[in-house]
């Protein structure tokens, strides 16, 4: 045999076994991943906000602070800033959806209220949303419209 043929055969030989090494090797690694329903989550960002404006808005009352424009959006900003690192790092390795930018998405893949939890933020019920929208419901003396 022409030692040019061996040589090229040879050569033909090793890059056919790495191909097929590598190719494997992809593949195998492609089956050990998650698939990516498990690699998903979906926050309620609206519902987390409204909890978050609630808890600021009972701590604001509950201290002897003087508010500003200043105060109120730096602390408003530090809320944000610790609700997207709680989120990242409850779910660090996940992509994470906004509900209100999906269609439809199972119950499972939504950690909002794990979320609130480790948070300490509390369930807002539909009660306290509208107070904190409209403000507390005064009551007006009998006679009085």
């Amino acid at each position: 045999m022409n030692k040019s043929i061996a040589l090229t055969l040879t050569l033909s030989i090793v890059v056919s076994a790495v191909t097929s090494a590598f190719t494997w090797t992809v593949f195998k690694d492609m089956d050990d991943q998650p698939s990516p329903t498990n690699t998903m989550v979906v926050v309620d960002f609206t519902t987390l906000s409204q909890r978050l404006m609630v808890s600021m808005r009972d701590r604001i009352t509950q201290s002897d602070m003087t508010l500003n424009q200043d105060l109120i959006e730096l602390m408003a900003q530090s809320e944000a800033r610790r609700l997207l690192k709680e989120v990242v790092n409850h779910s660090p390795d996940a992509v994470v959806l906004n509900k209100s930018s999906i269609v439809n998405a199972p119950d499972s893949l939504d950690i909002t209220d794990e979320i609130a939890d480790s948070m300490g933020l509390e369930e807002l019920t539909p009660e306290a949303i509208k107070e904190f929208i409209n403000g507390p419901e005064v009551k007006k003396p009998v006679g009085v419209k």
